[in-house]
């Protein structure tokens, strides 16, 4: 029996509405692109809805019911609690009906087998280190620290679309018949082929452009977008769905990618906070540090000391910085003999 298309613990969780970022895309994208998925998730919604106003729920035993659905579906137990019983009671509810809907949904949903299952996704995070991940279609996703993305199994051939969580660096090969997509906070990034570079954290997401033509919109509403060429920043506010286009892209925005940082007549703390940022620690800089001076120069694979000692060279005092596991930290002024 072929298995469902969306994961009925992922259903859970956005109705109740405790699921990530990650859990919401990949939801929304195939309850908008696929109409066999979105009629699954009408059918539960529909049970959900229903059994917020049947009384005979309140006579279900939760913890005994949800036990056994949770061991039936191989459910990992959870520290998390749900808060209310009444959420409990409902999730037991649509549990225990999915289960009998189950014959109904593989004749509606899943009778063409020569179909590939698209609950297949698959997930590649990077760690403390950058990594580079070669997709199907022979593009590259460069990672960023602690970065994630999400594909399903008919990427490349059925779409070319990407969830994303954190930063990556793409490079897009060419194929004008599929467009390239990446997902993230109620955005999307479409392209041909092209390299870019996107980060996106809780609040908003940035685009900047290195090659080609990039469309970034409004998921759900291409008409609210910025066309992006080279040397373009997009910027997404998520509070407003506001876009922002810019002429101008900051190289220090991909030095994680490049390798190479440029300063030209930068303030000092700005010069501290990119290579705090670009070595993936917390700057830390002390009430009576005077950063006053600007600095211009260029680093390319220099160590953080040696990045350090060229900045002194530039200064009549020598700041006193510290470096720890996971901060940057400027704590006094020694004056040069």
């Amino acid at each position: 029996m072929k298995k469902s298309k969306i994961n009925i613990e992922y259903i859970i969780r956005y109705l109740i509405n405790e699921q990530d970022n990650n859990t919401k895309q990949m939801i929304n994208k195939l309850i908008n692109d696929d109409e066999l998925s979105r009629k699954e998730f009408e059918a539960y919604l529909d049970v959900w809805e229903k059994s917020a106003n049947v009384k005979d729920f309140e006579k279900i035993d939760a913890q005994k019911d949800w036990e056994k659905v949770r061991s039936k579906m191989n459910l990992k137990p959870t520290v998390k609690g749900i808060p209310l019983q009444r959420y409990l009671l409902r999730i037991v509810a649509i549990l225990l009906l999915a289960f009998g809907l189950a014959y109904f949904f593989n004749q509606l949903v899943f009778v063409d087998h020569n179909k590939s299952n698209i609950n297949d996704y698959f997930e590649v995070m990077a760690s403390n280190e950058t990594k580079q991940v070669e997709l199907p279609d022979g593009s590259i996703v460069n990672l960023n620290h602690n970065s994630k993305i999400i594909r399903n199994n008919d990427f490349g051939k059925l779409n070319r679309d990407i969830i994303l969580d954190g930063e990556a660096f793409f490079e897009v090969a060419k194929n004008p018949a599929l467009p390239f997509k990446v997902h993230m906070l109620n955005s999307t990034v479409e392209v041909l082929g092209t390299n870019f570079n996107v980060k996106c954290d809780s609040q908003k997401v940035i685009v900047g452009v290195v090659s080609g033509k990039v469309a970034f919109y409004q998921s759900g509403n291409s008409k609210n977008r910025v066309e992006l060429i080279p040397d373009n920043t997009g910027i997404y506010e998520s509070d407003n769905n506001n876009f922002i286009s810019k002429s101008y892209l900051d190289p220090n925005s991909i030095a994680w990618y490049t390798g190479k940082l440029i300063f030209r007549q930068t303030p000092e703390y700005e010069v501290f906070k990119i290579i705090a940022g670009f070595f993936n620690k917390e700057l830390i800089i002390h009430t009576n540090i005077p950063l006053n001076n600007t600095f211009t120069g260029n680093f390319e694979k220099q160590s953080l000391e040696e990045m350090i000692e060229i900045i002194n060279l530039t200064r009549t005092s020598k700041l006193n910085v510290t470096t720890t596991e996971n901060s940057i930290i400027v704590s006094n002024l020694e004056k040069y003999n």
